[in-house]
C-alpha cells in the first residue's frame, strides 16, 4: 500500500538477481517463491524503489513512497540564484549528467533530448554536426526566433555548439514567463541554464573518457545491373536503345550507392583534471570530436576546451 493506506495495484515484486517476478492485485497482496536469505524488490511507476530482506518471514508488508516527495530536495537554477524545487512555483526542469553521461551524445541539445518533458529537440538535418532545433514553449512566432536563450555559468549566448557535453554538470530549463521574466524579450522562448563543472577543494580528479559508434544506412535498394537494364528497356522501346555504344558501355556496372554510402564512424575523447587547494580551484577539459556519417567524404572534427579558475580572496589585497 502507499503511504495514504491505498492499495496500489499492479506493483512489480522481483526476487533480487533473478528472474523471478510477479505483480499485486487489486487488494495489493501477491505471493512469489523465493529463498528465505533472499531479497525482494518492489517497483512501480511514480513510487520509489525500495528493497526489504526475506529472512526467513512468510508474509511482508510494504509501504511505497511517492517519488514527487524526493524532488522537493532538487536545487534549480532559476536565474537569479538557486532554490529547492519544492519553494518554486514556477515552470522549472532540471536534467543532472548522470541521466545522460553514459549515452554516446555529441552536442547539449542531446543531452536534453528524452531527459525533459515538453521539450522538442529536432536535429535539422541528417549531416554530421549538423544543428539541432530546440522548442520549448513549440513556434511562438512565425519570423522571429523560436530557439531557447542559453545562459553558460551565467553569460548568456544563443549558441551553444562549442560546449562539449561531457563539461556539463546539469542543465536547468526555464518554460513558463514567471521564470524567465528576468531575462526581458530575449528568454521570450524559453531559457537553458547551463552549469559546467568546476574544481574541487584538496583533490586531484584526473578523467578520461572515450566511445567509438557506428552507423549505416539501413538497407539498400535492389538495383538493375547494365544487362538487365538494358534488356527491360528494350522490352518497353525496342527502338529506344542502339548498338552504336555497346562496347563503350559492356561490364561496366555502377552501384551507385556503393560509390556514396559507407559506414559511417563517430569517436570522442575527453581528457579532465580538477582540483585545488581550500583559496584556488582549478578545472580544465579538453575534448576531441570527429563525426563521419554514412555519405563518404562528409567528415567534421571538434576540440573542445574549457578552464576554470576560482580564487577566494578574504581581503582587497589578499
Amino acid at each position: 500500500m502507499d503511504e495514504n493506506g491505498l492499495f496500489v495495484p499492479g506493483a512489480t515484486i522481483a526476487v533480487k538477481g533473478t528472474k523471478v517476478a510477479t505483480s499485486t492485485d487489486f487488494d495489493g497482496s501477491f505471493k512469489i517463491k523465493a529463498p528465505s536469505n533472499g531479497t525482494l524488490v518492489v517497483s512501480f511507476i511514480g513510487y520509489s524503489t525500495i528493497q526489504e530482506l526475506i529472512n526467513g518471514r512468510t508474509k511482508i508488508d510494504f509501504k511505497l513512497k511517492t517519488q514527487s516527495q524526493d524532488l522537493h530536495e532538487v536545487v534549480i537554477n532559476v536565474g537569479y540564484g538557486t532554490q529547492r524545487m519544492k519553494n518554486s512555483t514556477n515552470a522549472v526542469v532540471k536534467v543532472k549528467s548522470e541521466a545522460f553521461e553514459n549515452r554516446p551524445i555529441i552536442s547539449v541539445a542531446q543531452a536534453i533530448q528524452g531527459n525533459a518533458a515538453g521539450i522538442n529537440v529536432v536535429q535539422t538535418s541528417g549531416k554530421p554536426g549538423s544543428s539541432f532545433d530546440v522548442r520549448i514553449r513549440g513556434l511562438s512566432s512565425i519570423n522571429s526566433e523560436n530557439s531557447p536563450l542559453y545562459v553558460v555559468d551565467g553569460i548568456q549566448t544563443k549558441d551553444i555548439s562549442g560546449i562539449n557535453a561531457e563539461d556539463i554538470v546539469d542543465l536547468s530549463i526555464l518554460k513558463d514567463a514567471t521564470a524567465t521574466a528576468i531575462y526581458g524579450v530575449n528568454g521570450s522562448s524559453g531559457v537553458v541554464i547551463i552549469t559546467t563543472k568546476k574544481g574541487k577543494s584538496n583533490k586531484n580528479d584526473f578523467q578520461f573518457s572515450s566511445y567509438l559508434g557506428f552507423s549505416k544506412a539501413v538497407s539498400n535498394v535492389d538495383v538493375l545491373n547494365l544487362t538487365d537494364y538494358k534488356t527491360l528497356i528494350t522490352e518497353i522501346n525496342p527502338n529506344y536503345l542502339t548498338t552504336a555504344n555497346d562496347a563503350k558501355y559492356a561490364g561496366k556496372n555502377t552501384n551507385w550507392q556503393d560509390e556514396i554510402l559507407k559506414t559511417g564512424i563517430d569517436q570522442n575523447y575527453n581528457f579532465s583534471y580538477a582540483g585545488g587547494t581550500d583559496k584556488i580551484k582549478f578545472y580544465g577539459a579538453l575534448g576531441y570530436q570527429k563525426v563521419e556519417g554514412i555519405i563518404k567524404n562528409h567528415p567534421i572534427e571538434s576540440i573542445f576546451m574549457l578552464t576554470s579558475v576560482k580564487y577566494k580572496c578574504k581581503s582587497v589585497s589578499c
